[in-house]
């Protein structure tokens, strides 16, 4: 599993990148939950009978959702409670593996440090990790190619 955290100085460039920045907008939201003053929980699955044609992805972006949650949590507060569930998009994900269903990052803000997370959904099961491991060296890359992260212990 990926695990990695991102405190101090590297809080505010991750913070900066995620809500204000394109780099995260083109995943797929699964889950978003945030306090301020009350809590919101978004799905991010789209309500395909709400258009005319439906879009041909699953759940929303990041880039789509992004404004509306940024617009919840301006001031100078941080929320109380941020998580976050990303998924690669649907079409491609059989580039990073062959036997992958889904393939997800969370992200959770506790305190003065963002937690991330890896997970995987595999389409038949498989003892072997090597989903697993195609997918955490995806999420490595990733983020070292457009965050500055510590990984996990």
């Amino acid at each position: 599993m990926f695990e990695a955290y991102v405190e101090g100085d590297e809080l505010k460039v991750f913070m900066q990148r995620l809500f204000k920045e394109n780099v995260f907008d083109r995943l797929c939201v699964r889950s978003c939950e945030l306090t301020t003053n009350i809590s919101y929980i978004f799905e991010g699955k789209i309500n395909k009978d709400w258009f005319e044609e439906g879009p041909e992805e699953t759940y929303c972006t990041w880039g789509e959702l992004r404004p509306m949650v940024c617009e919840l949590i301006k001031g100078k507060k941080r929320p109380s409670v941020f998580k976050l569930v990303l998924s690669s998009p649907e079409k491609g994900i059989e580039k990073i593996h062959p036997n992958a269903k889904a393939l997800f990052l969370n992200i959770k803000l506790n305190e003065e440090r963002v937690e991330l997370t890896s997970g995987v959904s595999q389409i038949k099961f498989e003892l072997n990790k090597s989903l697993e491991e195609s997918w955490e060296n995806t999420l490595e890359k990733f983020m070292k190619r457009v965050c500055i992260y510590n990984k996990g212990e």
